[in-house]
């Protein structure tokens, strides 16, 4: 089930699987490192189609700003 990102200290840690909404598509990510408020975000690995080897650094405001979703375990 996934949840809007509302507070990052709570919800967001290594390796937690975030998705933002881009159109009617879904580009999911996995945290690769976080530094105080600076999430290191890289391509999810199994929903990605290309082998981006890139990563995003954004802040907590920034991921609720974005509409990021976090991937919640029942």
């Amino acid at each position: 089930m996934w949840k809007p990102v509302t507070d990052c200290g709570k919800q967001v840690t290594i390796n937690s699987r975030l998705r933002e909404k881009l159109d009617d598509d879904y580009k999911t990510y996995i945290i690769a490192e976080v530094e105080f408020d600076q999430y290191h975000l890289q391509p999810d690995p199994e929903s990605s189609k290309s082998s981006e080897a890139f990563r995003h650094i954004l802040d907590c405001t920034q991921l609720i700003d974005h509409g990021f979703e976090v991937e919640v375990k029942d």
